[in-house]
């Protein structure tokens, strides 16, 4: 049987449908030590959608500005370092 954890990182209203904001946490190892957790959550209407802020091919943080995650377009999240796209919810 798989743990789901759930955290509350902010109001649904704080993030406008449509858009993405990016988030600083801290995950705590089993021995007390703290790591950064760089998040992105991404609204559209009443879905939330929730990711690592970290390009999978580079290992850099998605955004290319302060929570700019999202290309031209708006429907896909996009690394700003190469351009590569990633489909919302997969």
């Amino acid at each position: 049987m798989t743990d789901h954890v759930a955290y509350a990182i902010c109001g649904m209203n704080e993030i406008p449908s449509q858009k993405a904001r990016g988030f600083q946490l801290m995950i705590v190892a089993e021995d007390g030590s703290h790591r950064p957790w760089p998040i992105i959550v991404v609204r559209w209407g009443r879905q939330v959608f929730g990711y690592l802020n970290r390009c999978p091919h580079d290992g850099v943080n998605l955004d290319w500005e302060r929570n700019q995650f999202l290309d031209q377009n708006g429907i896909r999240l996009m690394c700003g370092k190469h351009g590569a796209l990633f489909e919302l919810g997969t």
